[in-house]
């Protein structure tokens, strides 16, 4: 079996366990997909989700798999590169993502309202502007009824990049990027000042910036495509980063 044929079996693997949403079974598919030891990270698209240790890592696969959407990779068409014992892999993917229009949607919707002015949840604290846009937000959703028990199902595009290790004979995740395309039909995160969010970004990208010191747990040629992808983009990718939390999983 070539190098792109076990490569591709290993993003099988990541697929399968995808579909299968196995919580009980995430710590068999971590020593599986990423090895039992060294170094691991994964850029995520949502809050949060800056993975720079095992557990940050496991941590993010429980939750897509209880509460993400349909992720299905593009495996055939997968961009595979390979520099010595690493290599690199781009993967065209899409998360298709369900809403119901039931009566329990309803009230879970007017339920999220009611905490803008409840007094003690944290949406309750968040400025006029604030309220008033995320409110606007929420019933755009809502305005929308089709027949009881229909579901509105989106796709989106995604991209998902891989840095791989060949170790004792076979490839291991080292990093993970999961990015939506800027061409999709919907708009960028916006930052309210003195939000959560806000706050969450800008530390996330600190610690992103601060990658360089853990470079000791990458070997000199996974470093090599980690740069290569990673080097030129914070200021473009990482800006997205809030998009899947705030669209697709935000109180869905």
């Amino acid at each position: 079996m070539d190098s792109k044929t076990k490569i591709k079996h290993l993003l099988q693997v990541f697929q399968t366990a995808y579909r299968a949403r196995a919580v009980e079974e995430v710590d068999a598919f971590l020593d599986s997909t990423f090895g039992k030891q060294g170094f691991a990270s994964i850029i995520g698209t949502g809050d949060g989700e800056l993975c720079l240790s095992r557990q940050s890592i496991r941590d993010l696969f429980i939750s897509d798999w209880k509460y993400w959407g349909e992720l299905e990779l593009d495996i055939e068409n997968a961009i595979i590169r390979e520099h010595g014992e690493a290599a690199w892999c781009h993967v065209p993917a899409t998360v298709k993502y369900s809403f119901s229009d039931d009566d329990a949607t309803y009230f879970r919707f007017v339920s999220f309202i009611e905490e803008f002015f409840d007094g003690k949840s944290y949406d309750s604290r968040k400025s006029t502007g604030v309220k008033l846009t995320e409110i606007n937000w929420l019933l755009a959703h809502f305005l929308h009824p089709r027949e009881p028990q229909e579901n509105r199902e989106y796709l989106w595009k995604l991209r998902i990049y891989f840095v791989l290790e060949y170790l004792d004979e076979s490839w291991i995740i080292r990093h993970i990027q999961f990015s939506f395309p800027r061409d999709l039909p919907f708009a960028d995160a916006r930052f309210h000042p003195d939000t959560y969010f806000e706050k969450s970004y800008q530390r996330e990208l600190e610690q992103y910036r601060g990658i360089s010191g853990i470079q000791s747990g990458f070997g000199h040629s996974e470093m090599y495509f980690l740069q290569d992808f990673c080097g030129s983009y914070p200021g473009k990718r990482v800006r997205m980063k809030i998009s899947r939390a705030s669209f697709p999983r935000m109180r869905c």
